[in-house]
């Protein structure tokens, strides 16, 4: 044992557990369950909305449909994940051009590659992260600075 002391918690430990901290940390769990239904549905219709709205010629949807609502991947085709980057953090908008497992890496991902998306979409794809507190105002001032970024920043050649 590394904590001698009484017979307290079933011998399990010495000392008595902090029953206010148990007490909140179950209605915080009991809130975050009954509220889960609500937060899903509100991530879906957010991820639903930029679905629609950024379903234009230059912007591929790279997420399955039935993927979690939470992590939105797309491809601006006419514009670099890089580019896309920085104007979008430039108007305070944190998004990423890898996955969170690969941030480190100089390289597009491979597992868009793999999905065989090709190269152009690998290399100009942006992951959107949404949740529930994300409001539907700051969707529609994403989905809008991101239109404005394609027609300042965009190229017209694009190969898929």
């Amino acid at each position: 044992s590394w904590i001698s002391a009484g017979q307290q918690e079933q011998g399990l430990r010495g000392g008595t557990s902090n029953s206010a901290v148990n007490i909140v940390l179950a209605k915080t769990v009991r809130l975050a369950l009954e509220n889960q239904h609500l937060a899903y549905q509100h991530v879906k219709q957010l991820n639903d909305y930029l679905r629609q709205e950024l379903a234009a010629e230059d912007v591929m949807i790279n997420s399955p449909k039935n993927a979690s609502p939470f992590i939105l991947n797309i491809s601006c085709l006419r514009v670099g994940s890089e580019i896309a980057l920085n104007a979008l953090n430039a108007r305070g908008f944190a998004v990423s051009a890898k996955s969170t497992c690969a941030t480190k890496s100089k390289e597009f991902s491979h597992v868009l590659m793999k999905m065989g998306l090709g190269e152009q979409r690998a290399t100009h794809a942006i992951r959107i992260s949404l949740s529930h507190l994300t409001t539907i105002e700051e969707a529609v001032a994403f989905a809008s600075a991101l239109k404005e970024i394609i027609k300042s920043y965009g190229t017209d050649e694009y190969h898929i």
